[in-house]
């Protein structure tokens, strides 16, 4: 498992925001999204009912737009945010950490 992750700074960092998914401030995320969309749903849809030329446009947008926050969130959460030069300048410094000792080793 530590094999796929970097070590900077004393500190693995997680390739992915899968890594820890129950982190609190991630869970908090969770919540508060969840509150907002229950907010336009079930308040601003009630309160807006009375004027359906009102609503259908902004409910189709806001569906439209919760679509694409879910959809980048986890192409976000998905995705490694390490830059990789930062793997190719690890990966020349181990090259040359063990070319260094099949030399001794000779």
């Amino acid at each position: 498992m530590a094999s796929n992750r970097l070590l900077l700074k004393g500190v693995f960092v997680k390739p992915t925001g899968c890594m820890c998914p129950f982190h609190l401030f991630q869970v908090l995320s969770y919540i508060v999204f969840a509150l907002y969309v229950y907010a336009f749903y079930f308040i601003d849809v009630v309160v807006w009912s009375e004027s359906p030329k009102l609503l259908w446009p902004f409910a189709v947008v806001y569906t439209v737009l919760l679509m694409l926050i879910v959809g980048f969130t986890l192409a976000a959460t998905l995705s490694d945010p390490t830059d990789p030069t930062v793997y190719s300048e690890r990966l020349k410094k181990l090259n040359k950490y063990f070319t260094v000792h099949k030399t001794i080793a000779k």
